[in-house]
């Protein structure tokens, strides 16, 4: 992967490109997500409690594993003002290799994990899995030179072909086995074609580089592995939480509810995030334009997302037995209040890509 200075790798800042980046981010991350969402309620329907949470404790796992495996040295490669060949290499063999342990250790893993949780099913289920590991090592590199780039629209569209293929495949299997299996390879399936997608577009690899920038790109991605580890205790530590303490049933109920977050986040939040981190990173040495463009995207987030959650914290008690039948009833209060707290988590998401592309 060569970063070449006659390549367009950094074009200009401008509305345009604003509007370019948002819609095709929009296009991957809203579309993206609701297929993702849609097909899990069809799934969830289907499958039912126990086997919705068996993936859901996996998923636990894997967003732990995915943090390690994506380290920080994809987000170096974007938000770092000059890059040469030597900092792509760096980043490319560290994040390959970081990518081969953690899989490994995940092989290695799954029986312990699997008896923490008194799941049985999850050893198989991580091995498995662990292949997906190995693919998002091997798209860190790419997926970032297309960002800095601000070549958004070649992981949109890989995103969103492998989405719906591994949709259509996913409930297919469903249908057949009712199982939980149907789940893993959705996301295998998934995966494995966004990463194609991306290779396909994105420049070589380049494994060139010398020690020093191995020391910069490794210092970098451990300084915000630090801020990543914190996160997902955020973000993932109920999950855990309530499958160690109360097992599969109640975390598929609490799964069903955070579907309900995760529209909206996805859709609005990350896609201001993805379009904004690479912008704010070629404007970081103008702080009056990052933060007039930070104050622009908080109140756009704020009015788009504020209506259609207070509906959703409105309807639920309806829709959910409606939607899945009464067994489900228990997700009811559950999804109102995930609802409502994701007013709040979207009003403070840009904080972090920003701090992050000032280099802070």
């Amino acid at each position: 992967m060569t970063a070449d200075p006659s390549e367009p790798s950094e074009p200009a800042v401008s509305g345009r490109t604003l509007r370019s980046a948002a819609g095709w981010n929009a296009a991957s991350l809203g579309g993206g997500q609701v297929i993702r969402v849609g097909t899990a309620l069809v799934l969830t329907a289907i499958l039912g409690q126990e086997q919705i949470g068996i993936v859901a404790l996996a998923n636990v796992y894997v967003a732990l594993a995915i943090v390690f495996v994506q380290f920080g040295f994809g987000t170096l490669l974007i938000q770092k003002e000059t890059l040469d060949d030597g900092h792509v290499g760096a980043a490319t063999a560290l994040s390959i290799g970081t990518g081969v342990l953690v899989t490994l250790a995940t092989l290695a893993a799954a029986p312990v994990a699997a008896d923490f949780f008194d799941t049985p099913e999850l050893t198989n289920v991580l091995r498995v899995l662990s292949i997906l590991l190995l693919l998002k090592a091997f798209s860190v590199v790419p997926t970032s030179m297309l960002y800095r780039r601000m070549r958004f629209a070649p992981p949109a569209i890989a995103g969103l072909v492998g989405t719906v293929i591994g949709a259509i495949v996913g409930i297919a299997i469903a249908l057949a086995t009712e199982s939980y299996w149907a789940i893993v390879w959705q996301l295998m399936l998934t995966e494995g074609l966004t990463v194609l997608g991306v290779f396909l577009a994105a420049p070589g690899v380049n494994f060139r580089t010398t020690r020093a920038e191995l020391r910069e790109v490794w210092s970098f991605g451990t300084k915000l592995l630090g801020t990543n580890i914190v996160n997902f205790a955020s973000d993932n530590g109920d999950n855990a939480l309530i499958g160690r303490v109360e097992g599969v049933v109640p975390l598929a109920d609490y799964t069903l509810s955070y579907r309900v977050l995760t529209l909206p986040v996805q859709t609005v939040g990350q896609t201001v995030l993805r379009s904004l981190l690479p912008i704010f990173s070629r404007l970081q040495g103008d702080r009056q334009a990052v933060a007039d463009l930070f104050y622009r995207a908080q109140r756009a987030v704020a009015v788009v997302v504020t209506g259609p959650l207070l509906v959703i914290a409105l309807a639920v008690g309806d829709a959910i037995p409606w939607a899945f039948g009464e067994e489900w009833s228990s997700a009811v209060t559950t999804t109102r209040w995930v609802a409502v707290a994701g007013i709040l988590r979207l009003a403070f998401g840009m904080d972090g890509a920003t701090m992050t592309a000032m280099g802070r």
